[in-house]
């Protein structure tokens, strides 16, 4: 639901299908918290490349975004 909601708000790539994302977002983080098991990725490394793999994946260009 959040990302059809982002979809209707024009804050979300409208041609990434939802359950698509899901099973990405669901692969990222086993392969992130993999990497940080097995001491190739801190743990804030691992974040902050799935912060900005999503961003990419799902935001659309023209979103404005603010931060806090």
């Amino acid at each position: 639901r959040l990302v059809r909601r982002g979809q209707e708000s024009g804050q979300f790539r409208v041609e990434v299908d939802p359950e698509w994302f899901l099973a990405m977002l669901t692969c990222l983080m086993v392969g992130a918290a993999d990497s940080v098991r097995l001491g190739r990725l801190t743990a804030n490394a691992a974040h902050r490349h799935l912060a900005a793999t999503l961003e990419t994946a799902l935001l659309r260009p023209d979103a404005v975004t603010s931060s806090p």
